[in-house]
């Protein structure tokens, strides 16, 4: 039963924030167009998301070849702030 309030409030979350989250990912993320398909590359975090706070990096570089996105490349400094 837990699970599936969670579950509802978390999808209720990250609608209501579609607009935070599009912002974000325009910001922080470089595209790069080949012929068939594009790259691209995002890093969010640390002091370019919000200064004077010591947050983790994280770097994502995704594939996308007609309408499919494919992560190939995950890095993060989040062990540095353990």
């Amino acid at each position: 039963m837990l699970s599936t309030i969670v579950g509802k409030d978390c999808e209720v979350l990250v609608t209501a924030q579609q607009p935070v989250f599009e912002y974000l990912t325009e910001k922080f993320t470089t595209r790069t167009n080949y012929v068939f398909f594009s790259i691209y590359q995002t890093q969010i975090g640390g002091d370019a998301l919000i200064p004077n706070l010591l947050l983790p990096t994280y770097q994502f570089s995704t594939f996308a070849f007609v309408g499919q996105f494919f992560t190939f490349d995950y890095q993060t400094d989040q062990a540095d702030f353990l």
